[in-house]
C-alpha cells in the first residue's frame, strides 16, 4: 500500500469514527436493571436526551444535581413527559423545573419502551440529573437522568 493510499484510508477511518461518535451522542436510550435471569426488573436511566451545547456563543453551563421529583409535566392530551418540577435537597433546598426534549425522546424510543419513561420520572423519585442552563434565563434542560439508587450500588 502506498503512502497516499494509507493516508487516505486513515482519513476515511477518522471520518467514520467521528460520524459514529456523533450518532451515539444523539441517540436516546433507556438503561434497564436486570435480575439474575436477565429479566427486566426496573428502569435505571434515560440517557442521550439532548447533546450538551458547548459553543461559547450559547453561554451554556453543564450541571449535575440530586433531585426529588415533586410533580411531572405532561404534553397536553398525552402521556408524553415534557419536564418535571424537582426539589433539590439540603443544603440548597431549592425547587427547579427541568425540561425534557420530549420530541427527541419519544421519536427515538421504540413505542413499547415509551411508557418506561414514566417509570423513571414519577412523583417522589430520587434522581441524579445532568442538565444544562443557557444564557441568563436559568432554563434547565436535562441531558441524562439516572435513578439515584442505581448509581449508589
Amino acid at each position: 500500500m502506498t503512502f497516499f493510499k494509507m493516508k487516505h484510508a486513515i482519513s476515511i477511518f477518522s471520518v467514520v469514527l467521528t460520524s459514529i461518535s456523533t450518532l451515539a451522542l444523539a441517540d436516546v436510550g433507556l438503561e434497564y436493571e436486570y435480575d439474575s435471569h436477565f429479566k427486566v426488573i426496573g428502569v435505571n436511566g434515560l440517557v442521550g436526551i439532548e447533546d450538551p451545547l458547548t459553543d461559547p456563543i450559547e453561554a451554556c453551563s453543564q450541571r449535575i444535581a440530586t433531585v426529588v421529583v415533586d410533580s411531572v409535566v405532561y404534553e397536553t392530551n398525552s402521556q408524553k413527559i415534557t419536564g418535571f418540577k424537582a426539589k433539590i435537597p439540603a443544603p440548597m433546598k431549592s425547587n427547579m423545573l427541568i425540561n425534557l426534549n420530549s420530541d427527541q425522546i419519544y421519536k427515538s424510543l421504540a413505542k413499547k419502551a415509551q411508557p418506561d419513561v414514566s417509570k423513571l420520572i414519577r412523583k417522589g423519585a430520587d434522581l441524579i440529573v445532568t442538565y444544562q442552563t443557557c444564557g441568563s434565563s436559568g432554563y434547565a434542560s436535562a441531558t441524562n437522568i439516572f435513578k439515584k439508587s442505581a448509581l449508589n450500588r
